[in-house]
């Protein structure tokens, strides 16, 4: 959690030329909104120890979830077991399933497990920059395990983000190189949701050129993305960002009907007690 011990730490990396003082709890919040398992980060400094918290925080919810997962299924096959004659679950025995702690929490998204990680470049080349001091304050804070740090630009360095990790659920880029940026990552993003963010794009000196160039490409590209742009009225610049969400054209399929089969449930609660067993 974003408690007052951490922000007392993360402040000495906050700089006010980068204007993230609210672009980094927002990002906290996508990252935990979206349960995010890859990031790349461009341009290191205080948001990062946000995006950092939340993928701890998602470890921490996730374990706690796939325990109360699998007690509540278990009770759930205890009670159905009266109802031999159903191989389906009735809609009173799903729903009340549905509801327990963790309410609505989706089965096959707990089978597979959690290992997040942060890819973060930085060639240090900003004057105003914490990036440099980001490494030991995110050990101060107990994150540095969840982080992978590149002292390096982007765009020729893509490999540098393991193959095991992709694809790419959240990518923030606070200003560098956006074109290459988008050319070399968008399509190592998730097809399923995956946003990019791109910060000070709207100012009150006009819109970053990106914008336009955005726009002409995602319509050469199917428009694999939603494009949204949210802005801080207040600044004069560095107050908005533009989020781009990936998007598959696919039509949706309805995941709920296999999950009231009383054989699913029970291969689902075997599979999450062999997956508890090596946590």
């Amino acid at each position: 959690m974003v408690t007052r011990s951490f922000l007392t730490v993360a402040r000495k990396l906050q700089s006010p030329a980068a204007g993230t003082e609210l672009m980094a709890p927002l990002l906290y919040d996508f990252v935990r909104l979206t349960r995010a398992r890859t990031l790349l980060e461009v341009g290191v400094g205080y948001t990062t120890l946000f995006l950092l918290q939340a993928l701890a925080d998602n470890v921490a919810a996730f374990f706690h979830n796939r325990a109360g997962l699998a007690r509540k299924t278990r009770g759930l096959l205890d009670r159905a077991e009266k109802t031999r004659s159903r191989v389906a679950l009735s809609e009173e025995e799903f729903g009340r399933w549905m509801l327990d702690e963790p309410t609505y929490a989706d089965p096959r998204y707990y089978v597979s497990d959690y290992r997040p990680r942060l890819f973060a470049f930085d060639d240090f080349s900003s004057k105003t920059s914490s990036a440099i001091c980001v490494p030991a304050v995110a050990q101060q804070l107990g994150l540095a395990h969840l982080l992978q740090f590149v002292p390096a630009r982007p765009a020729p360095n893509a490999a540098r983000i393991l193959r095991r990790y992709l694809p790419i659920d959240i990518a923030f880029n606070d200003g560098s190189e956006y074109e290459s940026f988008l050319l070399t990552y968008s399509g190592l993003v998730n097809p399923a949701g995956g946003l990019l963010v791109l910060h000070n794009t709207v100012t009150a000196f006009g819109d970053n050129p990106i914008l336009p160039f955005l726009r002409s490409w995602n319509r050469h590209n199917d428009d694999q993305f939603e494009v949204m742009s949210i802005v801080e009225p207040h600044k004069l610049f560095q107050g908005s960002c533009t989020v781009l969400r990936r998007i598959c054209h696919a039509p949706a399929n309805n995941r709920v009907a296999s999950l009231k089969s009383k054989r699913w449930m029970t291969q689902m609660l075997a599979s999450l007690d062999k997956k508890r067993r090596r946590q």
